[in-house]
């Protein structure tokens, strides 16, 4: 897999980055599941002005869940939320039926690991996808899953910034 982070690099290797993350994009993007192309080829989801971009969105939680069909037929899911950039939203990653989940977190201070920088996404053997994330702090996230679906929703309003912290 390539890398196309921008991460430290100058402007115009950051701007090459992105163009080819985009062609790479729409290389793949038939071999996506409908659930994860919808998003991740949205124009939106990589505006970092758009309300439901992950950049910058805080960590809220994560849930891994394995579910027992019958004892041969075993399966994890995970799921992301996030805290969106503007406090507004709540972003939610859901991750089906996951092979590989690979984190680190390295808290900083009162963070868990800060904000969410840049996430990439790539299809990995058997029609798998792979989703990478850089978080502010840390070593990059890598989960492998069947699929990712994405949604997210208004905030309620009665929650407090200082809960999510």
């Amino acid at each position: 897999m390539r890398d196309f982070r921008v991460l430290h690099k100058s402007i115009d290797e950051a701007l090459q980055s992105c163009k080819a993350y985009e062609a790479h994009l729409n290389e793949i993007a038939p071999k996506l599941p409908e659930a994860t192309r919808t998003f991740v080829l949205a124009p939106w989801y990589h505006n970092w002005n758009h309300h439901d971009c992950p950049h910058d969105s805080w960590l809220m939680d994560f849930t891994l869940k394995a579910a027992v069909k019958n004892d041969e037929d075993r399966t994890l899911d995970l799921t992301l939320n996030l805290l969106g950039a503007y406090h507004d939203r709540i972003l939610t990653f859901n991750y089906r039926n996951v092979t590989l989940c690979d984190f680190e977190i390295q808290k900083q201070r009162r963070q868990n690991t800060g904000d969410w920088l840049y996430d990439e996404f790539d299809v990995f053997e058997y029609g798998f996808v792979s989703h990478e994330v850089l978080w502010q702090f840390g070593k990059p996230w890598k989960i492998i899953s069947e699929r990712v679906e994405f949604s997210a929703e208004n905030r309620p309003q009665n929650e407090s910034c200082t809960t999510r912290s």
